[in-house]
């Protein structure tokens, strides 16, 4: 395992504000690392998907719950965790977006974005809530 160049984690609130305040970090990761146009964008759609849902879905805008974000770089990859303190989730339940009349719904298409836009993705579903995985290359 190559040895970690950049590591950020911080705790930020249970609302959708707090999109704005990750922004900037990707942006931070972004000049860091010298990601390619495409894995920012990628990174960027990923983690504002895992932000909404630990928010919305998790940790149902309790403001006493925090998500919490982890990344890592090393010379080949980018590791984005996010955390919620919510019940979790099965991802086999979600419909897949593509199909049927899920193309026309205003939601649900999270999931199934992480999925295309990452390397790999990885739910880890504990008693004290769900943590994404999220896995990029650096190019």
């Amino acid at each position: 395992m190559s040895k970690d160049l950049y590591n950020f984690e911080k705790d930020f609130p249970s609302e959708l504000m707090t999109l704005n305040l990750i922004e900037p970090v990707i942006d931070e990761l972004r000049k860091f690392a010298n990601i390619s146009e495409d894995v920012y964008h990628n990174i960027m759609i990923s983690v504002t998907e895992a932000v909404n849902n630990a928010v919305i879905h998790g940790n149902k805008f309790d403001k006493s719950k925090k998500v919490h974000l982890e990344i890592r770089v090393n010379s080949e990859y980018i590791y984005i965790s996010v955390s919620d303190q919510g019940n979790g989730f099965d991802p086999a339940s979600i419909p897949d977006p593509t199909q049927g009349d899920n193309i026309f719904k205003e939601s649900g298409r999270g999931v199934f974005l992480m999925n295309e836009l990452s390397a790999s993705t990885e739910f880890v579903i504990t008693s004290e809530g769900t943590t994404v995985k999220l896995k990029f290359p650096c190019k």
